[in-house]
């Protein structure tokens, strides 16, 4: 009210006047009781006229009643019921207007992955509102780190929007993501588009069960909604994003058969784009003979993030490597996914390199498995040994099966000496897999080669034996009905006194059973 004296005409519209109701004018003061003294407030009223502005013969508008919603990473989908004689729908978001909408729905966009948000949905006629709210909270996607990490991949995962809608199928069928990354953050210039289709069955897609993520009740776990992008550049900026899609169908590249995806949430917006760089490759440091981190072999499954991994679409794999040229270039093709190494994914099969003899002239030196020399499309691999079987994974290798090897290049660093040896460490990281834990008896054999036959008229002699950690489970043929995998890794290491132009090789032993070793940073350092 004015605070000067005289008289001032005031007007109010009261909503929802019925018959028989009474419109009350009164004041409110400031004091009561014994504080009304020293507030003394009188209020003169004169000319009360009551007009009618708009006779409503609607009936009381019931509250919209939220009969769907999709909450994903940066957009809500609400849906309701519509509300009879209502002309329209005011939504709010978080106490501002965010739109007005004669149609019963709104998809909320714009919004931060892992916000937490109160949407209100006001329905109203000429005189009357009615009214209801629901909090939510975004999706979240993030970066998985301090694991397994190379200049060459990067590793995302995200909250399952399907989880929303029952049961997770878990043939994967109806787990359709697209995910991408781009080189920009206004997200224009697409590097990369996957969609999580197995590339080794032509039934399941990625993300379905596999018993290597562990058992619950003698079911196979569900995979996480978590990818290895790899063929990355090192030390460069990028952005990833990802949404569901209503449906996709893709052609199988191994048959040409069409397999067609879906996902029970629909196409919804895409998530905020998640910035991330690439670390630069691995400098030698001043104590470093060698080191191999097999950054470049950045295809198929990534163990130790136990996830899948990006792999070109293509039946003609031996030109992936020099495409790529160490990250000079991007991949041109499609993607897939892998669940598992297979028949075929070799170093040689994807370019990596080619049949060639040991450092001591042997073909076969351990002695049941041939020999691969890794080309310089191999990056810090480039002049390592390995055997056919000894198959990439994303930023590792693994030896799958009895007597697969990797080797070091012959070591020709200043720090080693020809005429005698230097006291040198070889570390490693390997993850231990088996369908077998009950018998599982697997080590790594640890041995030092050189060409002059110096070891009692051997080329090599057996450095150390190492006995694996316990396995983890692995493939349909694992029978505990709960475990749950960890693939973190184990770090071992072997004191070894070297001449220069040796090479230290790594071979996995077993007595038997499903076999698998996935081995990773590899070092020697002079001690």
């Amino acid at each position: 009210m004015s605070t000067e004296a005289g008289w001032h005409e005031y007007s109010a519209v009261v909503r929802s006047v019925k018959k028989g109701d009474r419109i009350a004018v009164g004041m409110d003061r400031a004091g009561s009781g014994t504080n009304a003294g020293s507030k003394q407030l009188r209020t003169l009223i004169d000319d009360i006229k009551v007009e009618v502005v708009k006779i409503n013969d609607n009936p009381v508008l019931s509250d919209p009643a939220i009969n769907y919603r999709r909450i994903a990473y940066s957009d809500a989908l609400l849906k309701w019921n519509p509300v009879a004689n209502a002309l329209g729908y005011k939504v709010y978001l978080d106490g501002s207007l965010y739109s007005e909408t004669t149609a019963a729905e709104v998809d909320i966009t714009g919004l931060k992955n892992n916000s937490e948000h109160t949407a209100r949905i006001v329905a109203y006629d000429n005189t009357q509102e009615s009214s209801v709210e629901l909090s939510f909270k975004t999706k979240n996607v993030w970066q998985i780190k301090g694991r397994n990490q190379g200049c060459r991949m990067a590793t995302f995962q995200w909250d399952p929007l399907e989880a929303d809608f029952g049961a997770i199928d878990i043939n994967g069928n109806k787990r359709l993501y697209q995910m991408e990354i781009y080189s920009d953050a206004a997200c224009q210039n697409v590097v990369y588009t996957c969609y999580p289709y197995n590339g080794y069955s032509g039934t399941n897609t990625a993300f379905a069960n596999s018993s290597w993520l562990g058992k619950k009740n003698g079911s196979n776990l569900v995979y996480d909604t978590r990818i290895t992008f790899g063929s990355l550049k090192p030390a460069t900026t990028y952005w990833f994003r990802v949404r569901t899609r209503d449906t996709y169908t893709i052609t199988y590249h191994a048959s040409g058969n069409d397999k067609t995806m879906t996902n029970p949430a629909g196409t919804c917006e895409w998530s905020e784009p998640l910035e991330f760089t690439t670390p630069a490759r691995h400098t030698l440091a001043a104590d470093e003979v060698a080191y191999i981190g097999f950054d470049d072999f950045c295809v198929q499954m990534d163990y130790g993030n136990a996830c899948v991994g990006t792999t070109p679409a293509t039946t003609s794999r031996n030109g992936y490597a020099a495409a790529v040229a160490n990250g000079a270039n991007y991949w041109t093709g499609n993607f897939c996914t892998y669940e598992f190494a297979i028949g075929g994914h070799q170093p040689d099969t994807w370019g990596f390199g080619s049949g060639a003899k040991y450092i001591d002239g042997s073909s076969n030196p351990t002695p049941t498995q041939s020999c691969l020399l890794i080309n310089a499309n191999g990056g810090d691999a480039a002049g390592c040994y390995m055997s056919p079987q000894t198959r990439p994974a994303m930023g590792a290798v693994m030896l799958d099966g009895d007597r697969r090897w990797v080797s070091t290049p012959a070591l020709v660093s200043d720090k080693l000496k020809a005429d005698e040896t230097t006291p040198c460490t070889l570390s490693f990281t390997y993850i231990g897999v088996s369908n077998t834990p009950a018998s599982f008896a697997q080590n790594l054999e640890i041995r030092q080669y050189n060409p002059a036959a110096v070891y009692d008229g051997q080329t090599y002699k057996v450095v150390k034996t190492i006995k694996l950690d316990p396995p983890y489970l692995e493939g349909a043929a694992a029978t505990a009905s709960n475990f749950t995998s960890d693939f973190t890794g184990v770090s071992a290491s072997v004191d070894v006194d070297l001449y220069k132009g040796e090479a230290l090789m790594i071979v996995n032993t077993t007595t038997g059973g499903v076999y698998r070793i996935v081995i990773d940073d590899i070092k020697v350092v002079v001690k």
